[in-house]
């Protein structure tokens, strides 16, 4: 039996903490938030110079909901996501994991977007250098199934590092 194509055009990534340390380039690397866990297990990233980025916007400390995801429509963040970044739904960084959970939902196709590396980074030049990154880490995500998972890429531009630096440090 034939069936039409179904494409999730709104999947999402998590990137996982250790994308910046493992894909930046090493120039980069004392300036990008530092990965910190709470006593609580709660993970994040923390601005090391808060006038770079906005913790906030990296890695928030408490979500309610994520409908990003495939089998999370709904669910609490905690669920998802669990305590930490390897608790949880796998398949937001790992595409082994996010084949099986696009299968079970009957999804052809997905078109990924970044979560948090896209966070609010004043700095021009670091901008850069989080977006060639995240690419990197999202293209050797994406080439594990190239016909079905569909990376789209972060471009770093004036206008948003403008826009950025207008909400001033966190």
């Amino acid at each position: 039996m034939n069936r039409a194509l179904v494409v999730d055009a709104d999947g999402h990534v998590v990137e996982p903490p250790e994308m910046l340390n493992e894909y930046i380039e090493p120039k980069f690397r004392d300036r990008i938030p530092k990965y910190v866990k709470d006593e609580k297990g709660r993970e994040w990233w923390e601005p090391r110079d808060p006038s770079v980025s906005d913790a906030q916007s990296w890695f928030p400390r408490e979500r309610t909901l994520v409908t990003c995801l495939p089998n999370s429509a709904g669910r609490p963040w905690n669920e998802v996501l669990g305590k930490g970044f390897r608790e949880g739904l796998a398949g937001a960084w790992d595409p082994h994991a996010r084949i099986r959970d696009m299968d079970s939902e009957g999804i052809d196709v997905a078109v990924l977007y970044p979560t948090y590396a896209l966070g609010f980074v004043r700095d021009a030049a670091l901008q850069g250098a989080v977006y060639r990154a995240y690419n990197n880490w999202l293209a050797d995500y994406c080439k594990t199934y190239p016909k079905r998972l569909y990376a789209v890429a972060a471009v770093a531009c004036k206008m948003w590092t403008a826009r950025c630096a207008s909400y001033g440090a966190a």
